[in-house]
């Protein structure tokens, strides 16, 4: 990271080396993201704003669960109970994570060309690494009361993953790194 931080602050840096540089980066993070097994290097990676993983879509189901509760929500008189999240891949391949044995809201992502997309619109507005973010605000407007941009849910996101015991025994046993070696997470590298 020093020698990332040294080369960015070169006057003479221009913005194709600035975007190569943080590709490198960005690549090496990933890497160790699947190789780690540490929830808090993990959470720690992640606010470096690399692509977030299928982890990442795990936690997110109980992190809109708390905040759908605490906001109270009924969607055309649904009362919330839960949420499943849905993630199809190109390849095929299907994710599904759930925050309630009988969730009452259902999310489906396709997550094509390393971008996560909610499949009703077809489309998001990926921008940093923020695919997720952007593709779940777009289902729930009222989360960006919560989330007022994609740092800020990045690094609730992070926070939790790095305390919830679930996640660090799915992160200490390594589950997560057949899905980022598959190319199963969102944002361009």
């Amino acid at each position: 990271m020093k020698k990332f931080d040294e080369t960015v602050k070169d006057d003479k840096f221009n913005s194709e080396k600035h975007q190569n540089e943080v590709k490198t980066y960005h690549k090496a993070l990933v890497r160790l993201l699947a190789k780690t097994r540490d929830a808090t290097l993990f959470a720690s990676i992640l606010r470096e704003n690399v692509p977030m993983d299928m982890t990442c879509v795990q936690a997110c189901t109980v992190v809109i669960h708390q905040c759908m509760l605490k906001m109270n929500t009924v969607d055309n008189q649904k009362l919330f109970t839960g949420i499943c999240i849905i993630v199809e891949g190109a390849d095929g391949s299907s994710y599904e994570y759930s925050s309630a044995s009988n969730p009452s809201h259902k999310i489906t992502l396709t997550l094509d060309n390393n971008h996560f997309n909610v499949t009703a619109s077809g489309s998001s507005e990926p921008s940093n690494n923020n695919c997720l973010y952007e593709s779940l605000i777009s289902q729930i407007p009222r989360l960006r009361t919560v989330f007022s941009n994609g740092t800020a849910f990045r690094e609730h996101l992070s926070d939790y993953i790095e305390y919830d015991e679930n996640l660090q025994y799915t992160i200490s046993q390594g589950w997560h790194k057949f899905a980022i070696k598959k190319g199963s997470y969102g944002g361009a590298i």
